[in-house]
């Protein structure tokens, strides 16, 4: 559905987007994931029309969006929900729903006001301003306005930057609901690996301007390319693969090193004799830092029944 072949974009000399090539096909709700500064949401804007690259080709449902064909950003059919939202704080909520839609008919325009503000469940919000809603209610708002205009490609910018972190849970599982519901396809940008576990199928790890790993969320997660990704995604153990480290593993292993999460690795009898150094509490688990076959190592403690400087035998599943 969306096609980027070879992107390229600098500001200055500094490369921000390094000849990107990428496709999203329809319903895809795709997560670009990276630090700041490695050139994700300057590729969500090169794909919105607020940008314009140097170099390569931006096509959405076969029809090319930029160079000599270039289609300006409200003739894009793509829906964009910023990160501050951008709410008209002077209009209400029915009325920042309906700005994109204003050339429509009446009799459609109160259709479209009706099924949206029921689909984000703010029909007893309409004549509420911006500045009266909590910061989930100002997103959902933010999300209908830019659904109303019947996108074909939704953009999503930071989209939980602004809510409480007690109120993400609840609108990311909102904001799931309704895209999925609408089936539309989607790229979402955020530094929190967490968000877009939440949200998005797929993942796109980028550094340096450069896509380091793309793919589902579970081989993300599973099977990082190195440490930077690795890191990105969650907390991970490096271990080098030597005689003494051979002894931690169930089968023998041929590389110089591994990445192993801590729920990788499990407290086994037949294990190698370890000891327990720190523990970490993290809610509903513990990680333990223990010291084995001189290395440390982190490992996920479910029982939460380890204390420090106990010896345990531990194994890598």
């Amino acid at each position: 559905m969306l096609q980027l072949n070879n992107i390229l974009k600098s500001f200055g000399n500094k490369v921000v987007v390094d000849t990107v090539s990428l496709s999203i096909d329809k319903g895809e709700v795709v997560a670009l994931v990276g630090e700041s500064g490695c050139g994700k949401t300057t590729l969500l804007r090169i794909i919105a029309g607020l940008e314009t690259p140097e170099k390569g080709e931006i096509s959405l449902n076969n029809k090319t969006l930029n160079g000599d064909k270039f289609v300006q950003p409200n003739n894009r059919k793509i829906g964009f929900l910023f990160q501050d939202y951008a709410l008209f704080n002077h209009l209400t909520v029915k009325e920042n729903i309906l700005f994109g839609i204003k050339s429509l008919p009446k009799a459609e325009q109160k259709n479209k006001l009706k099924e949206f503000l029921m689909l984000i469940g703010m029909d007893a919000f309409s004549d509420k301003y911006p500045y009266e809603l909590s910061g989930g209610q100002q997103q959902r708002v933010a999300l209908a306005r830019a659904m109303a205009t019947s996108p074909d490609f939704l953009l999503l910018d930071e989209p939980f930057s602004s809510i409480d972190k007690l109120l993400k849970d609840e609108v990311s599982r909102d904001l799931h609901r309704i895209i999925s519901k609408e089936e539309l396809s989607t790229i979402m940008v955020t530094h929190d690996i967490q968000e877009a576990y939440s949200l998005a199928s797929r993942i796109i790890i980028m550094k340096d301007g450069k896509i380091l790993q793309d793919g589902k969320a579970t081989e993300i997660y599973e099977k990082p390319v190195n440490e930077y990704e690795a890191g990105m995604t969650s907390e991970y153990n490096l271990i080098p693969v030597n005689e003494n480290t051979q002894k931690l593993f169930k089968t023998p292993i041929k590389s110089n090193a591994i990445i192993v999460r801590p729920e990788m690795i499990t407290i086994d009898e037949n294990g190698v004799e370890a000891k327990v150094n720190n523990i970490f509490f993290k809610g509903s688990y513990n990680i333990v830092e223990v010291s084995v076959c001189g290395i440390l190592l982190k490992l996920q403690d479910n029982s939460k029944k380890i204390s420090t400087s106990d010896r345990v035998k531990v194994l890598l599943a």
